[in-house]
């Protein structure tokens, strides 16, 4: 029986009881306003990265921008969805920060300073930026 059956069932197995496999399923923007439904080999957590096993993903303004080429330079194909939580499931050379199994949460950083006064404040849309949304990067926050 295949995960998915279990899935559009509404039946879940436990962590533990789900088959290791190398790929993995995600609705892929192929063009603008294109969606496909892929499968994509998992790859290992280079160095200083880690692998998330995600349980939940958001979908916010800037995937409906990237579904819709509103960002300059884009290329695809795409996976829309860079807000998830999850467990680490494994860690690459050099993280000593973070353990295989801790629940962890990755959030949107569009190029904050952090130190401004707005940014203090938590008012980030109205940040001081210093460098583009073009050089998106995630951070990873414990919970």
């Amino acid at each position: 029986m295949s995960l998915a059956s279990d899935w559009d069932r509404g039946q879940s197995r436990s962590r533990k009881e789900r088959p290791m496999v190398n790929t993995y399923r995600a609705m892929e923007i192929s063009s603008p306003g294109v969606f496909s439904l892929v499968e994509r080999k998992i790859a290992l957590p280079g160095a200083g990265q880690v692998r998330i096993r995600v349980e939940a993903c958001g979908v916010c303004h800037s995937d409906v921008a990237t579904v819709e080429a509103q960002f300059p330079n884009l290329s695809y194909p795409r996976v829309p969805g860079h807000e998830v939580i999850g467990r680490i499931e494994e860690v690459g050379l050099g993280v000593t920060t973070w353990k295989t199994g801790q629940r962890v949460g990755v959030g949107f950083f569009g190029g904050e300073d952090g130190t401004c006064e707005a940014c203090r404040r938590g008012e980030r849309s109205t940040a001081r930026i210093r460098s583009s949304p073009a050089s998106l990067r995630t951070v990873a926050m414990r919970k």
